[in-house]
Formats: C-alpha cells, sequence, structure tokens
C-alpha cells in the first residue's frame, strides 16, 4: 500500500458561487490536491517521534490508565535484532508502522492505541507537508478508527458540540490551557440536531484541516466590520469550558461537560465572502480565526476527520457570533443512549451505501444497465437491513430516484413512474424532491399521452429549483422543457411551440456553458472542477442535438448538421456508450436531412459499439422509435452488437417495448430474407432467454443471496426458484425444475444413469414432501465417453470402466438434463446455472482438460462467487495423486489463485459461444 499517495478527490456545486476562500488572501483556506490525476506524491516518513507524540495525545483522549503510555511506549520503541541494523527503525512509512505494531507484543487494548497514534501521525504529517491522502489511504486510516471504536475494549467519550454535531475525541494535546493538536470524529447525525442559525458563525482558535467520510456539507465563509446597533448583524462573543469537578474558564478541556459564550459586548456586521461543498474522500483547511459556518442538510448523516493543529496558526480570542442583544448561551454536552460504537457503526454503514451508489452512477454513465441496478439494489438493501443505518428516508428516496431513472431507460415506464410518484408525494421541498420531480417529468415525456403530464412536472421542478437555487436543476428542467415543446410541435404544428423549444434549448446551452466557466475559473478542487464541467458539457450536448432536430423542422441543413456534430463531439469526449450512440443518431439524421446517405450510415454501422439503433432501443421512447423506423429504412444494421454483446433486440425485449420489439424484428426479417424464420426465431429466443435469466438470476436468486443467512441459502434459492416458475408461464417454459437422484438410488444403480432410467426426481414444495432437508450436490465433470481407447460413447458420459460412478455425484446432467425430448433438453441447459446455485455443494472430477473446458469453467465461476460472496456454497476438486493413485477431495481454489476467462476456453459447438460469455457475464453481476 502506498500510504501517501496523491488522488483526485470528488465533490458537486449546486450553484453559481465563488470558491470558499479566495487564492489571493495570505491566510486563505485551501483544498488539498494534486495537480494531475497522474501524479503521485513521495511516501510520508513518519518519525518515531510524531508516532510518541500522538499516542500522549490518544491516550489524553482515551482516559487511559496510569502507566499505560509508558508501556505501549516500551514495547514500541523496544528493537529486535534485525531493527539494530536497519537505518529506518526511527522512521516509516504508515503501512510500515501498521504492520510494526501489529507484529509487536500489544494486548487488544494497546494495539488500538497504537494504531490510532500511527494513523492520525499518518494524517497529521500529510496535511502539514500539503500531502492530498487518496481514498484508499483515507480509508485505511477510517478502517482503523472504526476498528478501535466499535469493539468497547478501550472507552471512548462521545459529546455534543455547540453546533450542534457529534464529537469523539481521539487524540488531545494541551499545553497551558491552549490547544497544542486536537483530533476529533464529527458526526451529524442524520435526522439529529442542528445548532441554531443566529449561533452558527464562529471562528476557531487554532488552524484546522478536515478530512471527509461521509456525507455532504457546505462550508460557508464570513467577513465582519465593526458596526453600531443600527447596522449591527451580530456581535461578538468569548468562549469558556467547563469539565467534570472543574468551573468554567478559558482553559480548553478535552472532556467537557459544557461550554459557555458570553458577549463581548464588541458588534459587528457580517457578509457572506463565498462557500463551498465538501463531500466523501475531500479535504480542506480553515485558517485560525477565520469566520466560517458548517451547513449539513437535516436529512443525511455527514462525518469526518478534523485536525486542530496550533503549528500552523493559533488564534487566542477567537470568537463565536451571536444576536448583538443576547447575553450568553450554555451548551450541555451530554449525549445519553450515544456510544462510539453505534455512531462509527452507522459512518460505515452509508460509507458503504455511498459506494454502492457511485458504483452504480459509473455503470449508468458506462450504460451497463444490470451493474447498475444490482449496485441500487446493493444500497437499497444496505439502507433496508442494516441495524445501524441511519433511519432516514433520505435515504430510500435518493436510491428510489436513480432506480426510477433505471426503470424508465430499460423500458419499465409504468414501474418507473409509480415508485418515482410515490415519493414525490411523500417528501418535502428540497433538492432530492427537485430532481425526482425532473426524473418523473421524462418519464412521462417518453409515453405520447403524457406530454402536458411531463410538461407541467417540469415547469414545477424549473420554479423550485429556481426558488433553492439549484442552478443544475434549473438547467436540466429547461432543457427538457425544451424537448416537450419540441414534441407538442410535431403534434400540433403551432410554430410559436417551436420557437419556444428553441428559446428553451438555447437557454440551457447558456446555463451549461456558464457552469462550465465558472468551474473553471472559480472552483479550486479538480474533482468538483471534473464533475461540473462534466454535468454541464453533457446537459449542452443533449441540448445541441435537440437543437439539430429544430434546425430540421426550420429547414436549415447547415446548422442542423453542425449542430449534431457539435453535439458528438462533446460527447466522444464524455465517453458515455448510449449517449454517443444517441448522437450519433442525431447526426445521422441531420446527413440524411442534407442528402449525405453514405456518410449517415458509416455513423450508423459501427461493429462492436453502442449503435444508434441499440442506444434508442435501450432509452425506449415513442419519439426514439420514429427515429429508430427512419434510420432503418435508410440502411442502419438492425443485427449489430455493443461492446457487450447486446442487440438492438436484445435490448427492446429486456426493456418489455414490444412496440419497438416489432420495429426490430420488421428490420431483421428484411435483412434475413430467405432465412429470416429460422434466424429471426433463434435470436428471439435468445433474447426471451437472456430476459429470463436476468429476471430469475437477478431479481429472485440474488435477491435471495443478499438477504439471507449463510447456512440456509440453497434450500431458499430453490423455494424461490421453484415458485417463480410455478408463478411465471414464460419462464417456466424456458427453464426446466431443479432435478435430482438421490444418493441411495445412484449407490444401487451403479453407473450414472440416464435421465430415461427413472432415477432422476424433480424437486418438490408441496407441504408433504421433505425435500427441504435435502443436501445436493452438483457433480461437474468433463464428458469422456468419446476420449480414445473408451468404448462407450451414447449410452453413458462415462467411460468403460464407470470411472466416475466410482466418484460421488448427486446433480448430473446426464441424468437431470433430459437427453430424449430435445425441447425439455434445452430448458434443462438453460437451467444448467440456476440448478447450480441451489445445491449446497459441488464437487468437480478434475482431469488434464477439465479447466479448458467452458461449460466446466463456467461452473467453476459461479461456485468461486458464490463461495466468496455468500459463504452458503462448498467446492471440492475430486482428484488423484498421480505417483500413489490415492483419490481424495480438496477445496476448490480461489479466483485469486485460479482465474476464470471464458474467452479463453474451448467450446464443443462455436454457436454456444455467445451464451456462455452472457452468462459468464450474468454470473459476475452476483459477485
Amino acid at each position: 500500500m502506498n500510504s501517501s499517495r496523491a488522488c483526485r478527490t470528488t465533490g458537486s456545486t449546486d450553484n453559481l458561487i465563488p470558491p470558499l476562500y479566495s487564492p489571493d488572501d495570505s491566510d486563505s483556506d485551501e483544498i488539498l490536491t494534486p495537480e494531475s490525476d497522474n501524479e503521485f506524491q513521495a511516501e510520508v516518513s513518519i518519525p518515531l517521534s510524531i508516532v510518541l507524540h500522538e499516542l500522549y495525545g490518544v491516550t489524553v483522549a482515551t482516559k487511559a490508565a496510569e502507566g499505560e503510555l509508558e508501556r505501549i511506549t516500551h514495547i514500541l520503541t523496544t528493537e529486535t535484532d534485525a531493527q539494530r541494523f536497519s537505518r529506518d527503525f526511527s522512521a516509516r512509512t504508515f503501512s510500515g508502522w501498521c504492520a510494526h505494531i501489529d507484529a509487536s507484543a500489544f494486548d487488544e487494548s494497546q494495539r488500538h492505541r497504537a494504531r490510532l497514534a500511527a494513523s492520525i501521525a499518518f494524517l497529521c504529517e500529510a496535511g502539514r507537508k500539503g500531502v492530498v491522502v487518496c481514498a484508499e489511504d483515507l480509508d485505511c486510516v477510517w478502517h482503523i478508527i472504526y476498528e478501535a471504536l466499535a469493539v468497547p475494549s478501550v472507552s471512548y467519550s462521545v459529546s455534543r458540540s455547540s453546533q450542534g454535531f457529534l464529537v469523539v475525541p481521539l487524540s488531545s494535546i494541551i499545553k497551558d490551557g491552549n490547544i497544542e493538536e486536537l483530533f476529533r470524529l464529527h458526526v451529524w447525525e442524520a435526522g439529529g440536531r442542528r445548532m441554531a442559525s443566529n449561533l452558527t458563525i464562529h471562528a476557531h482558535q487554532p488552524f484546522l484541516q478536515s478530512w471527509i467520510l461521509a456525507g455532504e456539507g457546505r462550508d460557508y465563509a464570513y467577513e465582519a466590520h465593526p458596526a453600531d446597533i443600527s447596522t449591527a448583524t451580530h456581535a461578538e462573543y468569548g468562549v469558556s469550558w467547563s469539565a467534570q469537578g472543574t468551573e468554567s474558564g478559558k482553559d480548553y478541556k478535552t472532556h467537557q461537560t459544557s461550554s459557555t459564550i458570553v458577549n463581548r459586548g464588541k458588534l459587528v456586521h457580517v457578509v457572506e465572502r463565498a462557500s463551498e461543498c465538501h463531500a466523501s474522500n475531500m479535504t480542506y483547511t480553515i485558517p485560525a480565526n477565520a469566520l466560517h459556518k458548517s451547513e449539513v442538510a437535516p436529512e443525511i448523516l455527514h462525518a469526518t476527520l478534523a485536525f486542530f493543529d496550533s503549528r500552523r496558526g493559533f488564534y487566542q480570542d477567537a470568537p463565536v457570533l451571536g444576536p448583538p442583544d443576547g447575553v450568553s448561551y450554555t451548551t450541555r454536552r451530554e449525549t445519553p443512549n450515544v456510544t462510539a460504537s453505534i455512531l462509527v457503526k452507522a459512518v460505515e454503514s452509508v460509507r458503504e451505501w455511498e459506494r454502492a451508489i457511485s458504483q452504480g452512477l459509473q455503470h449508468t454513465a458506462n450504460g451497463e444497465w444490470e451493474e447498475s441496478l444490482r449496485s441500487y439494489r446493493k444500497a437499497s438493501n444496505i439502507y433496508e437491513t442494516n441495524p445501524h443505518f441511519p433511519d432516514a428516508p433520505h435515504y430510500r428516496y435518493a436510491v428510489t430516484l436513480r432506480l426510477g431513472h433505471m426503470y424508465r431507460v430499460i423500458g419499465r415506464i409504468e414501474l418507473a413512474r409509480k415508485i418515482l410518484e410515490d415519493a414525490r408525494c411523500q417528501m418535502p421541498l428540497n433538492q432530492l424532491r427537485v430532481e425526482i420531480t425532473g426524473e418523473l417529468a421524462v418519464v412521462n415525456l417518453q409515453h405520447e399521452n403524457r406530454l402536458d403530464d411531463a410538461k407541467e412536472a417540469l415547469e414545477d421542478q424549473y420554479n423550485a429549483a429556481k426558488h433553492l437555487g439549484l442552478d443544475r436543476e434549473v438547467c436540466r428542467a429547461i432543457g427538457n422543457l425544451g424537448m416537450v415543446n419540441y414534441q407538442l410541435y410535431l403534434r400540433r404544428k403551432e410554430p410559436s411551440l417551436l420557437d419556444t423549444a428553441m428559446s428553451q434549448l438555447a437557454e440551457r446551452v447558456e446555463i451549461a456553458r456558464k457552469l462550465k466557466k465558472y468551474a473553471l475559473e472559480q472552483l479550486s478542487d479538480p474533482g468538483s472542477r471534473t464533475e461540473l464541467i462534466e454535468f454541464a458539457s453533457l446537459r449542452e450536448a443533449i441540448a445541441l442535438g435537440r437543437f439539430s432536430l429544430c434546425f430540421q423542422q426550420k429547414g436549415d441543413v447547415d446548422r442542423a448538421i453542425s449542430t449534431a456534430l457539435e453535439s458528438l463531439n462533446i460527447q466522444l469526449g464524455l465517453k458515455t456508450p448510449v449517449l454517443i450512440g444517441i448522437a450519433r443518431g442525431f447526426y445521422a439524421m441531420a446527413l440524411l436531412f442534407g442528402g449525405r446517405s453514405e456518410e449517415a450510415l458509416a455513423q450508423c454501422n459501427r461493429p462492436n459499439v453502442c449503435t444508434p439503433i441499440i442506444s434508442m432501443c435501450k432509452e425506449p421512447s415513442d419519439e426514439y422509435r420514429g427515429y429508430i423506423r427512419r434510420l432503418v429504412q435508410a440502411g442502419a444494421d438492425p443485427e449489430l452488437r455493443d461492446e457487450q454483446g447486446y442487440s438492438a433486440l436484445d435490448c427492446a425485449v429486456y426493456s418489455g417495448d414490444t412496440k419497438t420489439q416489432e420495429i426490430i424484428e420488421e428490420a431483421l426479417r428484411q435483412k434475413f430474407l430467405h432465412e429470416a424464420g429460422k434466424k429471426l426465431d433463434g435470436q428471439r429466443y435468445e433474447a426471451v432467454l437472456r430476459k429470463g435469466y436476468r429476471d430469475i438470476f437477478q431479481d429472485k436468486l440474488h435477491h435471495v443471496l443478499l438477504s439471507s443467512a449463510r447456512g440456509s441459502i440453497p434450500e431458499k434459492l430453490r423455494r424461490v426458484y421453484a415458485e417463480t416458475l410455478d408463478a411465471d408461464e414464460e419462464n417456466a417454459r424456458l427453464f426446466d425444475r431443479l432435478k435430482f437422484v438421490r444418493y441411495t438410488d445412484l449407490l444401487r444403480f451403479g453407473k450414472i444413469p440416464r435421465s430415461s432410467d427413472g432415477l432422476t426426481n424433480r424437486f418438490n414444495i408441496e407441504p408433504d414432501s421433505n425435500d427441504d432437508e435435502l443436501f445436493i450436490i452438483f457433480l461437474s465433470y468433463r464428458w469422456i465417453a468419446a476420449d480414445r481407447g473408451s468404448s462407450r460413447k451414447n449410452d453413458s458420459p462415462d467411460d468403460a470402466a464407470n470411472t466416475y460412478m466410482e466418484r460421488l455425484g448427486v446433480w448430473i446432467d446426464f441424468a437431470c438434463i433430459d437427453q430424449e425430448d430435445l425441447a425439455q433438453q434445452q430448458k434443462g441447459v438453460s437451467a444448467l446455472l440456476m440448478n447450480l446455485i441451489q445445491c449446497n455443494a459441488m464437487i468437480s472430477l478434475v482431469d488434464h482438460t477439465y479447466y479448458e473446458r467452458s461449460w466446466c469453467s463456467l461452473e467453476v465461476l459461479m461456485i468461486q462467487i458464490l463461495k466468496n460472496a455468500y459463504g452458503g456454497h462448498l467446492w471440492y476438486e475430486h482428484v488423484t495423486d498421480q505417483t500413489s493413485g490415492t483419490e481424495y477431495l480438496r477445496e476448490g481454489p480461489s479466483s485469486s489463485e485460479l482465474a476464470i476467462d471464458l474467452s479463453q476456453k474451448k467450446v464443443t459447438y462455436l454457436s454456444d459461444k455467445p451464451r456462455l460469455l452472457f452468462l459468464e457475464r450474468q454470473t459476475k453481476l452476483i459477485s
């Protein structure tokens, strides 16, 4: 681990506002970031003296017993024989100190304190040297803090700050009553207290650096000027603290019982100077005596690591600002029913949720719909099942927004509309409600009979965003209003609607370009800057693409082509496959409008990319169906597949959009000509089969894996699978039931039975059945009947000596997949992986070519993932010692020991290859 690697931070900015502190100020706030994404800082070397310094602070903050500091110091500084000859014994990297501590003879509490000291020393040294701590290393620091606080071997105090958030002191070094160093965990609870607005502006005595662990906050910077009673907005208040058994005074107390602020009688007029948003994995600093306030939305949890460092600045009389006519205010620090363990578990649960959402957004940007849904469902599962997750509806609504978007783009319009409408009705007016309103409007926009509903929702979104000062949502709403008015123009042919649409699209382009200019000139954090530029560029590109359509209606060929090309060039820079495909489609239509059909088809018929037709099938709507017809008529190839192997028909079937499916099928018929029937049936079957896999494999079985206790996973999977096929005739026609051969029957029979031998049983969920108690083993093996030297080829997959029968196995394809009826056989093959997932264990009969075969490797990939991710399945290899001839079982290798890549495996029938690659991808989705 590189413990001081620089990384790009991430965040968001919703308003056109300047940075938090001006770079022209000598004592300005600084956002610590690298010069480029590829720059790596030198490792931070942490001297022993710094670790011991922080160790003292840790023992004070954690109320260590007398003599504990000396005992930990002695163990930490005792040299081993190897260390006596090492030059760097007195200085190590963060990872080096962690390894040294783990190898030392500490008890649990001593180990926690020593690791805390090393991690705090790392952040302190990185901050002082201007080194940006990347997300990976911040995660390592957090893991140490979480481990220490979650296990109650050390007592950590929790108090309520005067600003309303919760505080856990982790290191405290006070000198002559003043803070020399203070390192704390700060947590704003979701639904918890926030400070009264007239007491939020304050300054710190020491310099402050914070690292964001979870959530999002906004910090506002202020200037204060002397004022009289007629112009004063605030008065300066002095601060004093009290601790158990001590009187209130100006000496800082690590473990306070209360703090009091008293009006000094100095009146000031306060002006907001700047603000900036801080999100997970960012770091920022605030100079000593700089007036500011932190604002966190009441519905979210926000957590930071705060380092108060007098070495970088200290001001004795740093004030709190309060009402001009106030006298004094006292804050009690007690936090009944809140422990450090509860607090860090809540923070960790939100961090897990944020990671799942972030992964989903990345998959969405890449056009990976299934992976997106998996990530968002994972986030939802974290919210619903984690007992430590904050009880805040905001997180449920945030997932609803993403799921609504995904259901829309895959064509599940009614489901998207229902969950978005339900959320919108229950939410207060805030940014998330505005975003959900906008998504609901786009859902309505995709339905030919709901354009007026879409327009009404977009006007609501636009006005609410204006009221809340959310420039991003204003940008979204005005552009979508332009799209609605364009479609209404096509229906009603009222020229004023086209003019209105073009005016609104122009407003979106103007706002988007203003956002980009602001990001380039004002944002100091490169992560926030890049994120805002990408947001604005995407909205600009979409508006320009729609402008092209408007210019076609105006008859302006040149501007129709030039704006579509400009849109495509922006999208190519953003590298979002689906949106690039749609932009190519708009450019192709503009070229067709200009009579340049050869150039247009070159945009439509690029192999192994998300073509315009595939892109529009991935986001089905009445509007896009018209464009698909237009492009197909011009010669666009409907059979091409994207980089993930999906065709336009796959996407139309998956979304359940029968109208688009009919358009694609008709286009395929025209292409296939004489072999249309046979080839179309095959492609339709594959598309329907893939939809069935997603419906059962991802929606049903994956949910059981996520939510079940480890020991009961196979039993629940069998019941859910059986109930799903009972309730769904279409999937029951595609997939066979789980079948098995009883072990006692297998022993009696003496060889691998055929499906027609009468030994195969179907799993039964009826109340009088005892099949729920079965322990089923999946036998994975290579058919060896056709090997050279074997006389048996047709009546068994085993060789003449019944080699396999002498090895254990109960779910056997030859017995459990029909070998007589080809239609039934196809159902059994289709259900193979879903049968495996329902078995308790898999035994692989391994020979020299087993791992070369595609189907065997696919089964191995599945069992590796099931073992690693969920722990409810067993896997063994049956092998023979080449020297002694002894046969035995051993645990199958992990994915790190044996990586499976189906593209490199052998397959008997080349026609199986696309399905195998599809199943490989489906398998990886459950990891």
